[in-house]
């Protein structure tokens, strides 16, 4: 079958998208091991409400300089907001699970994200889901578990955290689906920070209340403290706002894969910084993850 060769103008925004999305597979790994880091000393909680409140501050005056006032205010405020309760729970959850876990083995799990995707595709938006998706996804899911499994007896419970919040995170890209024709990235980004803050605001304050140590405020230590907590804002904002704009320049079956380029960052900063490195069978378990989720995101793009 004859293919047509695409403009010197498609390929240029395609690799210009693809290196946005390389970049952020850095930062985002990064920003994971900041967190992993200052987990032990500074509860997740509160890690987790400094990386929002970061990514409001930081967001704020690029939002001003290119949209002015009006930029503030979303057309869709709730849907907007909602999207930010999700991602306050799900790194909530997240950076709980990399205090205990390693750094590589939380984001596999975490890779459950799009096959949870595809069913709520399914459910959601009514999305017919053909036999080669279902089985992408059923083989997924035993890619998690192989992961999984030798967590669960090491860690326990909250070996499942990140899968939870994987959960959460299907939900959230559902609705950028739907809001990201209302709204710009930047106004999605920055309603969506306010609202997360919000939200860990209050788990903060329950947590306190509760007695819930790895929820509850803490104090933030020294300027080293703090200043890895503005990289790890700097390194989270970043990374989401180039995965956006990465996403409009190249095409879907192109940006998907490279996803995955995330797990072997966090492989490889994983081993560097803490020493950690996934045994064979955790090897074997991301790797039927990375080949599953690929072929869904993939065979996604190529019916939408």
């Amino acid at each position: 079958m004859a293919v047509r060769s695409p403009t010197p103008v498609s390929q240029d925004h395609a690799a210009r998208g693809l290196t946005f999305i390389l970049v952020a597979m850095l930062l985002l790994p990064a920003q994971d091991a900041v967190a992993k880091y200052l987990s032990s000393t500074i509860s997740p909680g509160q890690i987790t409400w400094a990386r929002f409140f970061f990514q409001v501050i930081l967001t704020l005056p690029f939002l001003l300089a290119l949209q002015g006032w009006r930029g503030l205010i979303p057309n869709r405020l709730w849907p907007n907001a909602l999207r930010g309760a999700l991602v306050a729970v799900a790194s909530a959850g997240y950076f709980v699970s990399l205090k205990f876990m390693p750094l590589a083995d939380a984001l596999a799990v975490m890779f459950i994200e799009p096959f949870i995707l595809t069913i709520l595709s399914a459910l959601i938006d009514k999305e017919h889901v053909g036999w080669r998706r279902r089985i992408a996804v059923t083989v997924g899911f035993m890619g998690v578990l192989l992961v999984v499994q030798p967590s669960l007896a090491v860690f326990g419970p909250v070996a499942l955290l990140p899968m939870g919040s994987g959960a959460l995170f299907a939900f959230y890209v559902i609705l950028n689906r739907r809001m990201a024709r209302y709204d710009t990235p930047l106004t999605m980004q920055f309603t969506a920070g306010v609202a997360a803050l919000l939200v860990m605001t209050l788990i903060l304050a329950g947590a306190w209340l509760l007695d819930v140590p790895d929820l509850m405020p803490s104090a933030l230590g020294g300027g080293t403290a703090i200043l890895l907590l503005l990289a790890m804002g700097m390194f989270g904002t970043a990374g989401h706002l180039l995965l956006v704009f990465g996403g409009r320049l190249a095409p879907s079956s192109l940006v998907a894969p490279m996803h995955y380029l995330e797990i072997v960052f966090a492989v490889l900063l994983g081993y560097l910084v803490f020493g950690d490195f996934p045994g064979p069978m955790k090897w074997v378990g991301i790797a039927i993850i990375v080949g599953a989720g690929a072929y869904v995101f993939w065979r996604e793009a190529r019916i939408r």
